[in-house]
């Protein structure tokens, strides 16, 4: 105490030292020693547990198959009624892969394999807690559900099927038993109507197309109507036709009524033709008359003879001479007074043929004129008789001309009687044109509407032909077979696992109690 006492005052003042710091592991090793009992009673629980469900836990088998889904008939736009004609939009392959997947995945497919197997053979146990069949069954069918697996395989057709079991045996079998149900099942989604019905439709829409037929032939037959068209067409032609012999007619009528009329000139009552002249003389009488005329014309010679036309260019080619002469000499000249000479002797000739040439030509006067005389009463004579024949002829034509212009009257009534019925035909042919139309689309659509269900009833029959031989755009890769090995972790893993997470456990809870005792 003593020596205690006596120490130094820095020393006396001075804090203890610290002590030194405690190893986790260490105390982690001090709590499992004290909660021994604690982590050995944890971990025998745990394990305990784990092993009775690893062990009481029957393995489940699962048994898969692989569908392809290709574009089918099924996918095929058909219209409900007439013709597609741009053929409608196809389905996509997700869309396709997805549809067949809902069908697989529908309860009324899950309920026929149920129903098929059995539930006492799926599910045992659920006849021992649910005694009523039904209710039995609707569970079941939840089951069969949660236990099959669809899924469709990404960027591909491609669709796995699964179905986990107890008995393998019994999981092959209910996947290919789903796989048959499918098709019938896809079959009954897909079906379109029935070759009996539409056959019926049939019978019924060629009935509509005969009494159409007879309809329309009944129309033209009493109407008088065939080829609307050409009917038209041939009507107009020969109004067209009709019409220009019309305007021909009007104009040679108009022609004749000119003709018709007498001349200003020409009496009312012309005297009848003697019993001698016939209309056709007048072109011997014309004949005649220009002969007479010519004749006459031909009694009119000149009054010299030839002996006084010779002397008469004999002076004159002198008095030619002479002027010539009395240029270039004087009077007083020579051959100025010769060629003078001669003019006078040349002149004095003249003069005596002409008095001989007067005293024949009285004598031939006479006889002349008589002749003359003569000849101008017959074309006289003739002129008249002419006058007389063309006066005639104008009558004989005016004459005509009436006569002709009664039968064009005649004509032209009957044309325009003509064109008043060729008008009333084509009014009649216009108002006939729409019920004629009607019935004509009428006769159409029932053709097309026969045509159409002889089409849907050929399809309908090779459709039905298919379904019976369930050939559908689903094809299955490989059945399913039996399993040889169950699902999930193997039995020794489930206790290896079950053994660590115990002692895990216990761990955990030794070392929870010991931090709350210590506070």
């Amino acid at each position: 105490m003593s020596g205690s006492s006596s120490m130094p005052a820095g020393q006396a003042g001075a804090r203890p030292a610290p002590a030194p710091e405690e190893n986790p592991a260490r105390e982690l090793v001090n709590i499992l020693v004290r909660g021994k009992w604690r982590v050995l009673i944890v971990f025998v629980l745990v394990t305990g547990v784990v092993a009775y469900g690893a062990l009481r836990a029957r393995p489940l088998y699962k048994a898969e198959t692989s569908l392809m889904v290709r574009i089918g008939r099924e996918y095929v736009y058909r219209p409900e009624t007439g013709r597609s004609e741009t053929g409608g939009r196809m389905p996509s392959l997700s869309e396709m892969v997805n549809s067949e997947v809902e069908i697989l995945s529908s309860r009324d497919l899950a309920e026929q394999v149920v129903r098929e197997l059995g539930v006492e053979r799926l599910f045992p146990q659920l006849l021992e807690l649910e005694p009523d069949p039904d209710i039995a069954v609707a569970k079941a069918v939840a089951l069969f559900r949660k236990a099959a697996s669809i899924r469709a395989v990404l960027e591909s057709s491609v669709i796995k099927v699964g179905f986990e079991h107890e008995v393998p045996e019994l999981a092959a079998e209910a996947v290919n038993r789903l796989l048959e149900r499918f098709k019938d099942k896809h079959i009954e989604v897909f079906s379109e109507e029935r070759a009996v019905r539409l056959a019926e439709q049939l019978v019924i829409r060629t009935e509509q197309l005969a009494k159409a037929e007879l309809a329309v032939g009944d129309f033209k037959r009493l109407n008088g109507v065939f080829d609307l068209e050409q009917q038209r067409v041939l009507l107009l032609g020969r109004r067209e036709r009709f019409d220009q012999s019309l305007q021909v007619a009007e104009a040679e009528l108009a022609e004749l009524r000119l003709r018709a009329v007498p001349g200003p000139t020409e009496p009312p009552d012309l005297p009848d033709l003697p019993p001698h002249l016939r209309p056709e003389m007048k072109d011997e009488l014309l004949r005649q008359l220009y002969e007479l005329e010519l004749a006459l014309r031909g009694f009119e010679p000149p009054v010299s003879d030839r002996l006084v036309e010779q002397a008469s260019m004999r002076l004159l080619d002198l008095e030619v001479e002479e002027s010539h002469l009395l240029r270039d000499y004087t009077p007083t000249n020579r051959k100025v007074l010769s060629v003078q000479t001669e003019i006078q002797r040349v002149r004095r000739f003249l003069e005596q043929a002409e008095t001989r040439a007067g005293v024949f030509d009285q004598a031939r006067q006479a006889e002349r004129s008589a002749r003359t005389q003569e000849m101008q009463e017959e074309i006289r004579r003739l002129t008249e008789e002419i006058e007389l024949l063309v006066r005639e002829e104008e009558r004989l034509y005016r004459l005509e001309a009436r006569q002709s212009i009664q039968a064009l009257e005649i004509k032209r009534n009957d044309l325009l009687g003509r064109l008043a019925a060729l008008d009333l035909e084509v009014r009649a042919l216009d108002q006939q044109e729409q019920p004629l139309r009607r019935l004509e689309r009428e006769l159409l659509a029932a053709e097309s509407a026969a045509q159409i269900y002889r089409e849907r009833l050929e399809d309908a029959r090779i459709t039905e032909e298919l379904d019976r031989e369930k050939q559908i755009s689903v094809r299955v890769i490989e059945k399913a077979s039996r399993p040889v090995s169950p699902t999930g972790l193997p039995r020794n893993l489930v206790l290896a696992i079950g053994a660590f997470v115990g002692l895990v456990a216990g761990v955990g809870v030794a070392v929870l109690l010991d931090l709350f005792r210590a506070r």
